[in-house]
C-alpha cells in the first residue's frame, strides 16, 4: 500500500529500507519478486537498503557493501561476488572461508601450516609475503579417487539443508567450508572422517594480510 501512494506522485527516485526484514520467508520471497517486477517496469531509480545478500544480488543492478559509514566496493552484483576487492567483501558477499598464508610469488605458491599449494597460471597476485586466501563455500569440493588439493582433512560438521549440504573441515590447523550439492555419497561422510579436497580456482581470491 506504501508503495502504491508513493507511485502515485511518480516519484524519481524510491527508497527501501529493509521493507522485508519482519516477513516469514514465502512472503519475503514473493514480495521481493513483486518488487524487483515493479522497478523494471517503472525504470524508477530505486536505492534498496538490506542486511541480505541474496536479496541484494536478486535486486540490484548496482550494490554498494557499506562498512563503518563507507563504501567497501560497489559494482555490478556479478563483479562483485566474482571480484571482491578485500577480504571484508569476500566474506561478507560470498561466506568465504579467510586462512592467513604465505605468497611465494616467484615459484607461484602459497602455504599453511605445512600444506603448499600451486597457483595456476595467470591467477592475480598481491606482493610476496602475508596474504589472505579467501576460498568461497562452493570453491571446495570432494576430490575423490583423483588428485587432490588438500588430503588428510578432517570433517567436524556437516549441515544438511535439501538440495545442498555443508560441511567444515580442519585443514592445516584452519577451517573450511564446502558447499556441494547433497548425493547419496554426502550423506556417507560425518563427522571425524578424514578426506581428501580440491580447489576451484575459480572462487578462491588472494589478498594483502589484514593488518
Amino acid at each position: 500500500m506504501a508503495v502504491a501512494r508513493a507511485l502515485v506522485i511518480r516519484p524519481r527516485l524510491l527508497l527501501f529500507d529493509e521493507p522485508l526484514s519482519n516477513l516469514d520467508i514465502a512472503l519475503r520471497l514473493q514480495t521481493r519478486e513483486e518488487i524487483r517486477t515493479l522497478q523494471r517496469s517503472t525504470g524508477i531509480t530505486t536505492v534498496y537498503v538490506t542486511h541480505d545478500q541474496g536479496e541484494a544480488m536478486s535486486l540490484a543492478d548496482r550494490i554498494a557493501i557499506m562498512r563503518a559509514g563507507n563504501i567497501e566496493q560497489s559494482d555490478a552484483p556479478e563483479m562483485l561476488y566474482g571480484n571482491p576487492a578485500s577480504t571484508f567483501v569476500a566474506e561478507f558477499l560470498g561466506g568465504a572461508t579467510l586462512i592467513d598464508c604465505d605468497l611465494d610469488g616467484a615459484r607461484g605458491l602459497i602455504a599453511w601450516d605445512g600444506i603448499s599449494l600451486p597457483l595456476p597460471p595467470g591467477f592475480p597476485l598481491p606482493p610476496s609475503g602475508p596474504v589472505v586466501l579467501a576460498i568461497k563455500p562452493e570453491g571446495v569440493s570432494f576430490a575423490g579417487g583423483g588428485s587432490s588439493d588438500i588430503p588428510g582433512a578432517t570433517v567436524r560438521s556437516r549441515e544438511y539443508t535439501g538440495f545442498t549440504t555443508t560441511f567444515t573441515f580442519l585443514a592445516g590447523g584452519r577451517v573450511l567450508k564446502a558447499l556441494v550439492v547433497s548425493t547419496p555419497e554426502t550423506r556417507s561422510i560425518v563427522p571425524g572422517m578424514s578426506v581428501s579436497l580440491r580447489l576451484d580456482w575459480r572462487h578462491c581470491s588472494l589478498h594483502t594480510a589484514r593488518r
